[in-house]
């Protein structure tokens, strides 16, 4: 576990979200190059950008080699504004930080579900993975789902995209509709040639913010016009929403060209990776809003983007109201504070969850070692015995032949009980160090040895 490090450069580090801007329009590929060239022992690598951080998940061949890194990746990234260092976190720490992270528990909105989509999607795509990160991985899933299901974190927005499109549906007012499980009723209830259009929204994007977004509004029976680059991305999730809401997909360039062909909206919710601002004050005054009573409403622009996709002079635009990012930092701030309880719970639940998923990992990676070992030592103990009673011990009955062999077999437990201490001598020296004591193994480490690869009875 010391060979894992973690580098983080999130809101927290920087203070505001344009401190992450410089990190998230590089290469992960070029990264990985440049720093392998410059520190050989570099093994795996895994890039995570989402809208408020950019981390790294890296193992070294050496964990005195964590110092080494941090050099060499600050010079490798883009410079930050004066002032502003990422985190950088080895062992234990990295581990701690990473479940926390893939729980929610680090996130704008605390307890968050869109992490752990982001977090798997990174180790598929990641550009170089060893064993120890893949095993890390695929424990880190596993355990943070156990933290959810045994920490309450419910009774608050899960999301930004849940925080930002209710905020959308208070303007719209249709939160009560969500509630109280009828809003395809409500949807329709100014009649067909006036429900068409009424409250529909466009959605920018395709990615795992967007397609919530979708999904939220679709309950709340908003019409939706999905805009996407590339239409076919967004067309199972528009064939998914077809059955409660009326869909339509547009390209984005279509849109961008001639933002009044869509048709009425009356919101409009982004959250693209470009780095411009391309909704520009001529594309938002270009945009055909919806009548209610004979008046043109409000057009409320939701910008889940970072850096943003609306240009900041359209919050001078009568009739538009913009929620961003950092306009919901308050309430962001709010939410977190009022889950400290339950985040201090997760880490109590995080300090078991350690010790557990830190065993697993020296019993997966020492496991194939000790294998080898006891067959080794099965097959030549195997050996001279038969040696023996084919010359020296060639006169036994066959009695004392069995008396032998049961002597054997006792023998060869023996000596899998010695593997075992050995796996419980790490663990004891890797949570109470050096100095402590061989003799009394933590419990959980003979429960999970107890399963062990090197803890089962070998017979000869």
């Amino acid at each position: 576990m010391d060979h894992i490090g973690c580098v983080i450069l999130s809101f927290e580090e920087a203070g505001d979200l344009s401190g992450v801007v410089p990190w998230k329009d590089v290469r992960p590929e070029d990264v990985y190059e440049q720093l392998h060239s410059r520190l050989p022992a570099l093994g795996g690598f895994i890039f995570l950008s989402t809208c408020n951080r950019v981390e790294v998940i890296y193992t070294v061949a050496d964990s005195n080699l964590h110092g080494n890194f941090a050099v060499e990746f600050t010079e490798v990234m883009p410079a930050l504004r004066p002032g502003l260092r990422p985190s950088f976190l080895s062992g234990n720490g990295a581990i701690r930080h990473l479940l926390r992270l893939s729980a929610g528990l680090e996130s704008m909105v605390l307890g968050e579900t869109e992490i752990r989509a982001q977090l798997k999607q990174s180790f598929e795509s990641a550009v170089a993975l060893d064993k120890r990160l893949k095993l890390l991985f695929q424990n880190l899933f596993r355990e943070s789902r156990e933290i959810r299901s045994r920490i309450p974190l419910n009774h608050l927005p899960l999301s930004v995209a849940t925080l930002a499109t209710g905020k959308l549906a208070d303007r719209l007012g249709r939160r009560h509709r969500r509630d109280s499980g009828s809003s395809a009723v409500h949807a329709g209830s100014a009649g067909a040639g006036d429900s068409r259009h009424r409250d529909r929204i466009g959605i920018i994007g395709s990615g795992p913010m967007s397609q919530q977004s979708a999904r939220y509004l679709a309950k709340m029976g908003c019409p939706l016009v999905l805009i996407n680059r590339t239409p076919e991305k967004v067309r199972d999730l528009a064939d998914s929403l077809s059955a409660a809401v009326d869909t339509q997909v547009v390209g984005f360039d279509e849109f961008l060209n001639a933002p009044e062909s869509i048709g009425p909206l009356a919101g409009l919710v982004t959250a693209t990776s470009r780095s411009d601002a391309f909704l520009t004050t001529a594309v938002v005054e270009s945009l055909e809003r919806v009548e209610r009573d004979g008046e043109k409403r409000d057009l409320v622009l939701i910008d889940m983007a970072l850096p943003r996709d609306v240009d900041p002079t359209c919050e001078d635009l009568q009739g538009v109201e913009v929620i961003h990012m950092d306009s919901m930092r308050e309430e962001l701030a709010e939410n977190r504070r009022r889950r400290q309880l339950a985040a201090a719970e997760a880490d109590l639940l995080i300090d078991d969850i350690l010790f557990r998923l830190n065993a697993q990992m020296i019993s997966n990676l020492s496991s194939p070692v000790m294998t080898r070992l006891q067959k080794d030592v099965r097959n030549t103990s195997r050996r001279h015995l038969d040696v023996l009673l084919e010359d020296r011990l060639s006169h036994l009955s066959a009695r004392d032949r069995r008396v032998l062999y049961d002597w054997a077999i006792r023998a060869n437990r023996e000596l899998n009980r010695l593997h075992r201490q050995g796996l419980e001598d790490i663990l004891r020296h890797y949570y109470g160090g050096p100095d402590a004591s061989p003799s009394e193994p933590p419990a959980e480490a003979n429960a999970i040895l107890r399963t062990s690869p090197g803890s089962s009875s070998a017979n000869h």
